[in-house]
């Protein structure tokens, strides 16, 4: 159960970071992007935790430029995500699972589009671009909602249009994740 919860949490939060960062070239005009990559540096709480994202340099695979970014936990744990952006588009590398790309967001996708790697998660929706949520910094409004279904429940994420990720609930615990300062 602890090591499902512990992948679940993982998947999570790469999904997490890739959905709070884009990269510069053929970008949307970050007061308009679910995903604004000018933000370098973003304080997150997970659970009974937290972590702190930071954009540290670039990579490359297979002829592409990524974004590297670094997650950093409480614990001392860093994990790394790679991402760009092309026409709009955000693209992760998942190195450590199958070495490919695959397609995050799309800024053409509507309500019930489905996204994310075809590993994890298992079902990965866009339900609303009208979401709410309140978290100990505020009430946010006209978020995008986006379920994922894992083995172990669903969540939900909550994106704000110039600010990216806001927070996470799940219908058992409520709010679990939520953006710091």
């Amino acid at each position: 159960m602890k090591s499902t919860l512990i992948k679940s949490v993982v998947a999570l939060l790469s999904i997490l970071f890739l959905l709070s960062f884009s990269s510069k070239v053929n970008e949307i005009d970050d007061s308009e992007s679910y995903f604004p990559l000018t933000i370098k540096e973003k304080k997150v709480r997970w659970f009974n935790t937290q972590y702190i994202e930071r954009q540290i340099g670039e990579k490359k695979f297979n002829n592409k430029t990524y974004k590297v970014f670094e997650q950093e936990w409480k614990n001392g744990q860093k994990d790394l995500l790679y991402l760009r952006e092309e026409n709009r588009v955000v693209y992760q590398y998942q190195k450590e699972e199958d070495n490919h790309e695959y397609v995050r967001y799309n800024n053409r996708f509507k309500k019930n589009a489905t996204l994310g790697p075809s590993i994890k998660p298992k079902l990965h929706k866009i339900t609303s671009f009208n979401g709410t949520l309140e978290t100990p910094y505020g009430k946010f409004t006209d978020l995008m909602v986006i379920e994922a279904k894992f083995d172990n429940g669903k969540f939900k994420f909550y994106y704000q249009k110039g600010m990216g990720y806001i927070g996470a609930t799940t219908k058992k615990e409520g709010l679990i994740s939520y953006l710091r300062e």
